[in-house]
């Protein structure tokens, strides 16, 4: 009897490295998430969404000095209107708001065929991992929890530029 055909299972080397598809995605825990075959855009425009006016200027601060044009909005509402006169190249987006949460804005957002291709980063006090997970389940790419700093937020943007 001859030998049987040899089954070919050799995989290229793992790189820890999760696609769930064609979109970037953010750390959960210490595995990033994130497509090998993302196009890479220009960003030059950022809307940033927060409530609480004291984050809002703070975010404002960090993103203006690494040379970024910055658009403000104050709930989830004003940023769905924001977006579509203002046509942001990437959007932060606090969870926590009186009007629209960020959860229901990035939904709106991922599921919009005019703005599905701007990518979210979610802005939260909360480091739970469940958190993360919804925030990506509603179609964000990045999530950074409060309290952030410069670097963190400035990664956020290289992901995606």
């Amino acid at each position: 009897m001859p030998p049987a055909p040899a089954i070919e299972s050799q995989r290229p080397a793992p790189d820890r490295r999760i696609v769930f598809d064609s979109r970037p995605r953010f750390p959960i825990g210490s595995v990033e998430l994130q497509s090998e075959s993302r196009t890479l855009m220009a960003i030059r425009k950022v809307l940033v969404v927060d409530d609480v006016s004291t984050d809002l200027r703070h975010l404002q601060s960090i993103i203006s000095s690494a040379g970024y044009q910055v658009v403000t909005a104050a709930s989830g509402r004003e940023a769905l209107q924001k977006v579509q006169t203002d046509k942001p190249d990437l959007i932060f987006l606090d969870i926590v708001m009186e009007d629209m949460d960020g959860y229901q804005a990035c939904r709106k957002l991922c599921t919009d065929a005019g703005t599905k291709h701007i990518p979210v980063v979610m802005v939260s006090g909360n480091a739970q991992r469940v958190d993360k997970l919804w925030a990506q389940k509603q179609g964000a790419r990045g999530y950074v929890t409060k309290p952030y700093s410069v670097d963190d937020i400035t990664k956020q943007i290289a992901k995606f530029r």
